[in-house]
């Protein structure tokens, strides 16, 4: 039979276990709630820095297709400012040879083959050539026109030449050609090659007139972050 004291005791103990186990059992709630806490407080800060990754990777996305939208847009307008600039110097090259081809009905062309002679003479440094032409342009030189040429190659390039008419066939195309006399250099002084040797600073002209007032081929007005 228990005694009172028995009663007591056991009831003590009862009763320390049940408030231990109470103890433990708020510690153990409080440590999982923190626990709960401190997870929610790391998932919404892992979520946010998602959010904010996402954001920044969708504004970089943003901005490197802006950049390759304006990069495809700077060099298309390059490809077309340069085949503007083709476009208008092969213009220019044939409305040069129109001009020059309608010259040669004019008396002053006299003096304009005179000069193309003493250059291609001077550029060959032979000192005894022979000059061909068109079949019109044969016409006009004659014998005063070569000694004309030859005096202007002394006295304006200081070169000693002396010049007769070829007895080949006539050349195609305007302009002249000066033969050494042993036929085995040549100065190609037609109105093509000589356009094409000036090609340079005609397109240079031509890149003046262009882009003096627009900038450089290719490059869209500055564009400024309104949008």
């Amino acid at each position: 039979m228990t005694t009172p004291s028995e009663t007591t005791g056991t009831g003590l103990i009862i009763e320390g276990i049940t408030a231990d186990a109470r103890r433990q059992a708020e510690t153990l709630v409080t440590e999982a709630r923190k626990m709960a806490e401190e997870r929610l407080s790391f998932a919404r800060g892992r979520a946010a820095k998602i959010t904010r990754d996402a954001e920044d990777k969708a504004q970089e996305q943003a901005a490197a297709a802006r950049r390759t939208i304006l990069s495809g847009i700077k060099v298309t307008l390059k490809r077309e400012m340069l085949q503007a600039q083709d476009a208008l110097l092969k213009e220019v090259l044939t409305r040069s040879e129109k001009k020059i081809a309608e010259l040669s009905a004019t008396p002053g062309y006299r003096d304009i083959l005179v000069r193309w002679i003493a250059e291609a003479a001077a550029g060959l440094g032979a000192a005894t050539a022979v000059v061909n032409a068109s079949a019109h342009e044969r016409t006009v030189i004659d014998e005063t026109l070569l000694a004309d040429a030859a005096a202007l190659s002394k006295n304006e390039f200081n070169h000693t030449v002396t010049l007769s008419l070829t007895s080949a066939p006539p050349i195609n195309g305007q302009g002249v050609v000066v033969t050494a006399a042993d036929g085995r250099t040549a100065f190609n002084n037609q109105v093509v090659t000589r356009l094409r040797r000036h090609e340079a600073e005609i397109r240079n002209r031509v890149y003046d007139t262009m882009f003096s007032s627009t900038g450089k081929p290719g490059e869209p007005p500055e564009e400024t972050d309104n949008a």
